[in-house]
C-alpha cells in the first residue's frame, strides 16, 4: 500500500484496524442499558427489564446520559493483555503474574461504560482540536421534541428524534427513538482534522557542483604590464561592502543569498564539503592561501555545537568577518596602487 504514513501491511488490514477504531469510539448507549459485572469491572451485562431504568427524553439530549458500549482498545492494538512472553533466560523470581500487571499498568484499561462526558476532540486527535472545540460529540433534536400523555396510560411519548453526531469520525450519527436506537457511518475512514494533508513531493536532486582546485596566481609575461586598479570603482565597491556590513537588514540579505549559494543539497546545512568550496572562494577573492592564519582564527569557532555541519546562523560572525578582511584588503591593494 501507498499511504502517508507509511503503513506495513496489507489494504485489507488497515480497512480492518479503521473499523475496529470507529466501532469502538463510535458505539454508544443509554446510560442504564448495561451494567458492570460485580466480579469484574472490565465486563458488562444488560439490565434486565424489570430494574431497567433508562433516562427519559430530556435527559438523553445531554451526553451525560450516554456511555461507550465497546472495550477501550489497548497500544498493543487489542482489548485485552495477552500473557507476555517470558525472556529467554528466565530469572529465578520470574512471575506471569507480575509480569501481566506490569504490562497492564504501562498501557491501562479505560472504565467500561465510560460516558460521553470524558470524551474530548483533544483526547482523540491527539491534542488537536477541530478547531476551536474541545467536545468530542453534538446532540440535537429532530421534530417535535414535546411530551405527550398516552391516553389511559401514566407514560408519556414524544414524536421527536435524538441525533448524536461524532465530530472525532466525520459521518458517524447515532438516532434514538421510543427507546430503541441505531448507529451508522458514512466516511471515509479518517478522523477529523483542522485541514486536509497533501504530502509535498520532495525536490529533484541537483547536479552537484564541480569541486574548484586551486590554481597557483599567474605571473604576467615579459613585457605585459599589470591590470591597473580603477580607484574610483574600488572606492565604490568597498563603500558598498562597508554599507552591508554595517546595515543589518542588507548583511542578512547577502548571508542568505550566499548560504543558498553554498548549501548546494538544499539541507539547511554546510557540511565539510560546501565549506571547504565556501573558504575556496573567499580564499582566491582575499589572495591568501587556505591556510592563512586570519582564516584559521575566523573559523576556529565556527562549528559551535560540535555537529559537523554549520547552519545559517553559526555562518553569520565568520561571514561579517571575512568581508572586513575583504575591505581592508582592498584598501590595500588601492594604497599600493596610487603610490
Amino acid at each position: 500500500m501507498v499511504t502517508n504514513p507509511y503503513f506495513a501491511g496489507k489494504e485489507k488490514e488497515l480497512l480492518r484496524a479503521q473499523i475496529a477504531r470507529i466501532v469502538q469510539t463510535t458505539s454508544i448507549v443509554p446510560k442504564g442499558y448495561f451494567k458492570k459485572q460485580e466480579d469484574s469491572e472490565r465486563e458488562i451485562v444488560e439490565v434486565g427489564e424489570e430494574e431497567r431504568k433508562l433516562p427519559g427524553f430530556e435527559d438523553l439530549r445531554h451526553s451525560h446520559s450516554w456511555c461507550h458500549l465497546a472495550p477501550s482498545i489497548l497500544k498493543c492494538g487489542r482489548t485485552a493483555h495477552l500473557q507476555p512472553e517470558p525472556p529467554r533466560e528466565e530469572p529465578p523470581n520470574y512471575d506471569p503474574a507480575t509480569a501481566l500487571k506490569e504490562l497492564e499498568v504501562q498501557d491501562p484499561y479505560e472504565e467500561r461504560l465510560k460516558p460521553l462526558t470524558l470524551d474530548s476532540c483533544y483526547l482523540f486527535l491527539n491534542y488537536v482540536a477541530v478547531g476551536d472545540c474541545e467536545i468530542a460529540w453534538t446532540i440535537k433534536t429532530i421534530g417535535d421534541s414535546r411530551l405527550y400523555k398516552e391516553d389511559y396510560k401514566d407514560s408519556t411519548f414524544t414524536n421527536g428524534i435524538i441525533m448524536i453526531r461524532s465530530l472525532v469520525w466525520p459521518g458517524a450519527y447515532v438516532f434514538y427513538k421510543d427507546d430503541r436506537w441505531f448507529s451508522f457511518y458514512v466516511g471515509f475512514g479518517h478522523k477529523a482534522d483542522s485541514a486536509d494533508y497533501y504530502p509535498v513531493m520532495p525536490p529533484l536532486p541537483r547536479e552537484e557542483v564541480a569541486e574548484v582546485l586551486e590554481q597557483s596566481e599567474p605571473n604576467p609575461k615579459e613585457g605585459e604590464e599589470e591590470e591597473k586598479i580603477d580607484p574610483e570603482t574600488a572606492s565604490g565597491f568597498i563603500n558598498k561592502l562597508r554599507e552591508i556590513i554595517d546595515d543589518n537588514d542588507k548583511f542578512e540579505n547577502m548571508l542568505n543569498r550566499v548560504f543558498d549559494v553554498f548549501d548546494v543539497d538544499r539541507s539547511g546545512e554546510l557540511d565539510r564539503k560546501e565549506i571547504r568550496n565556501f573558504l575556496k572562494f573567499f580564499s582566491k577573492e582575499l589572495q591568501i592561501p587556505m591556510g592563512h592564519r586570519p582564516i584559521q582564527e575566523f573559523f576556529r569557532g565556527f562549528d559551535t555545537d560540535k555537529s559537523g555541519l554549520i547552519s545559517k546562523e553559526e555562518l553569520s560572525d565568520p561571514l561579517k568577518g571575512l568581508l572586513m578582511i575583504w575591505v581592508d584588503t582592498l584598501k590595500e591593494n588601492l594604497a599600493e596602487a596610487s603610490a
